[in-house]
C-alpha cells in the first residue's frame, strides 16, 4: 500500500513537472524584455514620419502587422500609406503596395494572410485583398461597418460586423464571407439597446447620451488551430470554437470571476454628467431627469481582449481594479479543450502594448511578443515593430 501510495505521488510530481514545462507563461509576474537585435537595419524614423497631410486616425493607428507561415512580417504602414514586407528579424526588405487611395479617408488595419494566397487588410466598410506581391486582386464593400476580420481558410473571413435597427436598437453579428463568391452566413448575433446602457437627453431634437462605465457588450475574434475561428463575447465566461465553415466545434468555461463595480465609479460618473449639463445650460432638464443607478451594470466584464499564441494557448486579459495592468488568464486549447494554465500579469515597464485584437498590433510567440509601440503619448510620436523575450 505504501509503494502504491509513493507511485502516486511520483506521478503527480512527474505530470506536474511536465505540465509546468509545457506552459510557457509561468504563474505571476512576467517580465517582457526589449530584444535590441531586432530590426536593428530598419529605419523607422524615416518610415513612421511625413511632411504630407495625415487625418488623427492615421497617426492612432499607425501601423498593424500579420506574420506568415514562414515568418515574413506584413504590415499596413498608415504614415506612409503603404503595404511593407519585413524579415522575420524585423528588417524591412520593401515597399508591396501604395494604399493612398484605399486609406484616403480611414485608417486601414491589417487582417491577416488567407490561405497562403492573399493578404487581406480592412477599413470601415471594404476589405481589401491582394496578392502575396502586393498587387491588389479586389475590393469587397460591405453594407455595414466592420468592428474586426479575421482570416480563416477556403477564401472564408469571419467578420464582427455593426448592423443598425430601427430607433436605438443594434445588431452585432459574426458573419463568414466567402471572397471569392461573396456569399454571406450569419453564425452568431445580440441585439442591444443602447438606451439601456446610457444616459442621454433631448435637447432642441437632438439626443445627447453617455455611455455607462463598463457597459460595451462586444465580441472578440481570432483564428485558432490555424483556420479555426475562437469566439469570445465580453459578458459571458464561456469562449467559442468554430471551423471556417461556421460549424460549432467546442465550448469552454474560462470560470473568471468578475469584479464587481465599484460605487465610487458610479459616483464619479453621475458628477461628471450632471456638470457637463449644467455647463451646457440643461440644469432643469437634467434635474428633473436624473441617473437612475439601479440600471448601471453591478460587475465589469468578464474580460477587455484575447490573443491566441503560436502554440494556439489563449490568453484571456482580465479587467483590474485602479491602474490598468496586462494581467491574463493563459488557457491551452490542445484538442480544442480549454484547459487552464496560469494567470500572469505582463510587466512591460514603461511601454505601452494594445492587446485588442482588432487592432492587430501584438502577436504573442514562444516566450516572446511582436508589438507595435510608441515613443510617447504624442499623437504624430514614432512607432516601429519590436520584439519582447521572457524567460
Amino acid at each position: 500500500m505504501k509503494n502504491f501510495i509513493a507511485l502516486i505521488i511520483i506521478l503527480n510530481f512527474t505530470i506536474s513537472g511536465l505540465m509546468a514545462q509545457t506552459n510557457p507563461y509561468p504563474e505571476g509576474e512576467i517580465k517582457l524584455i526589449l530584444n535590441e537585435s531586432f530590426g536593428q537595419n530598419t529605419d523607422w524614423l524615416d518610415l513612421s514620419t511625413t511632411d504630407e497631410f495625415r487625418h488623427d486616425a492615421n497617426y492612432r493607428e499607425s501601423a498593424s502587422f500579420t506574420i506568415s507561415h514562414d515568418g515574413d512580417i506584413y504590415l499596413v504602414n498608415n504614415i506612409k500609406k503603404e503595404l511593407q514586407l519585413f524579415d522575420s528579424e524585423g528588417n524591412f526588405i520593401k515597399t508591396l503596395s501604395k494604399i493612398s487611395d484605399i486609406a484616403k479617408y480611414c485608417a486601414v488595419v491589417m487582417v491577416g494572410i488567407l490561405d497562403n494566397k492573399y493578404i487581406i487588410t480592412e477599413n470601415y466598410n471594404r476589405l481589401h485583398i491582394f496578392n502575396l506581391d502586393g498587387s491588389l486582386f479586389k475590393i469587397i464593400h460591405l453594407d455595414y461597418p466592420t468592428y474586426q476580420v479575421v482570416s480563416l481558410k477556403e477564401n472564408k473571413l469571419a467578420i464582427y460586423a455593426h448592423i443598425l435597427l430601427n430607433g436605438s436598437k443594434s445588431k452585432y453579428s459574426i458573419i463568414l464571407k466567402d471572397i471569392i463568391t461573396e456569399k454571406e452566413k450569419e453564425i452568431e448575433y445580440y441585439i442591444e439597446d443602447i438606451r439601456k446602457h446610457s444616459y442621454s437627453l433631448k435637447v432642441d431634437k437632438v439626443i445627447i447620451g453617455s455611455s455607462f462605465p463598463y457597459s460595451k457588450h462586444a465580441y472578440m475574434l481570432n483564428t485558432i488551430n490555424n483556420d479555426q475561428l475562437l469566439v469570445g463575447y465580453n459578458y459571458n465566461p464561456e469562449l467559442k470554437i468554430y471551423n471556417f465553415k461556421g460549424e460549432l466545434v467546442s465550448t469552454f468555461n474560462t470560470n473568471i470571476i468578475p469584479l464587481k463595480v465599484e460605487d465610487s465609479v458610479k459616483r464619479e460618473f453621475k458628477v461628471k454628467i450632471k456638470d457637463e449639463y449644467y455647463k451646457m445650460g440643461h440644469k432643469e432638464l437634467y434635474d428633473k431627469n436624473p441617473i437612475d443607478e439601479k440600471i448601471f451594470p453591478n460587475e465589469l466584464p468578464f474580460f477587455h481582449a484575447i490573443q491566441v499564441d503560436n502554440d494556439n494557448n489563449v490568453l484571456v486579459f482580465l479587467y483590474t481594479q485602479g491602474k490598468p495592468k496586462l494581467l491574463a488568464s493563459l488557457y491551452s486549447t490542445s484538442s480544442n479543450s480549454g484547459r487552464y494554465l496560469s494567470n500572469s500579469t505582463f510587466n512591460i515597464g514603461d511601454y505601452s502594448l494594445q492587446v485588442n485584437a482588432s487592432a492587430k498590433m501584438i502577436h504573442f510567440g514562444t516566450k516572446q511578443a511582436l508589438a507595435i509601440i510608441r515613443d510617447s503619448k504624442e499623437l504624430k510620436s514614432q512607432f516601429k515593430l519590436v520584439k519582447f523575450n521572457y524567460y
